[in-house]
């Protein structure tokens, strides 16, 4: 078998951005994101689209992220690489979004990963919104999955949400375990 040798040259980025935040259950409408693109004709050249919302749901199924679809945070909203595709043969620069430690489906099903109370309970937001540990790194690595999956189907661009410690709620009550002892990639693998 002969391999193919395939020089992936980024898209340059608008000089003027002008667009739109899809979330994912927008992108499953028929017909939406075709309505979105619809919009170059008004000036429209950018679609930031969620991979990862601050609700720990991703927009596809992300290949290499096997927990994602064990805790139930894979909504199949869209192919990535077919909305790709369609940004593409448009014109519109495709931005992705992953919401990096906001994460109530996360930390929900994975407390050993989550932000936690004095009590050693799960720590929420005042709107009950669980936060994953920004100190352990199979947080990073779920994350990076997800941004990696979206970049293989075509993303341009990948945008990093929430990259902070939370703020909303009883912070001063927030226990970060400290560093894991687990390798780098054992959590996706």
């Amino acid at each position: 078998a002969t391999e193919l040798a395939v020089t992936i040259r980024p898209r340059p980025m608008p000089v003027e951005v002008r667009g739109v935040h899809v979330t994912g259950a927008l992108a499953s409408l028929p017909g939406k994101l075709q309505e979105y693109v619809d919009l170059r004709r008004h000036g429209l050249n950018t679609i930031e689209l969620d991979g990862k919302d601050e609700g720990g749901e991703i927009g596809f199924r992300p290949s290499g992220v096997p927990l994602a679809a064990r805790i139930g945070a894979v909504r199949s909203f869209y192919k990535p690489a077919q909305v790709a595709r369609l940004a593409h043969a448009n014109g519109i620069y495709l931005v992705g979004r992953v919401v990096v430690f906001q994460d109530p489906l996360l930390a929900q099903a994975r407390p050993d990963l989550a932000v936690r109370r004095r009590d050693g309970s799960v720590w929420r937001t005042s709107a009950g919104h669980g936060w994953v540990n920004p100190y352990d790194r199979r947080v990073w690595d779920y994350a990076l999955g997800v941004a990696a999956a979206a970049a293989n189907a075509g993303f341009d661009e990948i945008m990093l949400d929430y990259v902070r410690f939370p703020s909303d709620g009883d912070v001063a009550d927030a226990v970060y375990p400290g560093r894991t002892s687990v390798p780098r990639g054992q959590l996706i693998a």
